[in-house]
């Protein structure tokens, strides 16, 4: 999963826009994935996303075994788009900057 990030600066352009910065790409990598639960739509303007070890096994996983105490979860919240958490035995990412 790929998500493009900046940086908001406190400074003002020409428009009156807020001058962003330090543009990357962070890109998600899921190793056994044990459980999904996301809803609305890709397109999206996150406004965090969280790590998280598993310390109590979620419930209400029918179609699959569901995450297990132990294993990773990434949560995303947002202001529009797409929201929930993906649940992982294993997480890693790289970060590559847009020049």
């Amino acid at each position: 999963m790929a998500l493009r990030a900046f940086r908001m600066t406190e400074a003002v352009d020409a428009k009156g826009f807020f001058v962003l910065d330090k543009h990357a790409v962070v890109t998600l990598h899921f190793s056994d994935v044990t459980g999904v639960h996301l809803t609305g739509i890709a397109a999206s303007i996150l406004l965090e996303v969280g790590i998280r070890r598993v310390a109590v096994a979620p419930t209400g996983f029918s179609t699959c075994g569901g995450p297990n105490v132990g294993d990773i979860e990434v949560g995303f919240e947002t202001s529009y788009g797409l929201e929930g958490s993906i649940y992982a035995r294993e997480v890693s990412f790289s970060v590559d900057p847009v020049r």
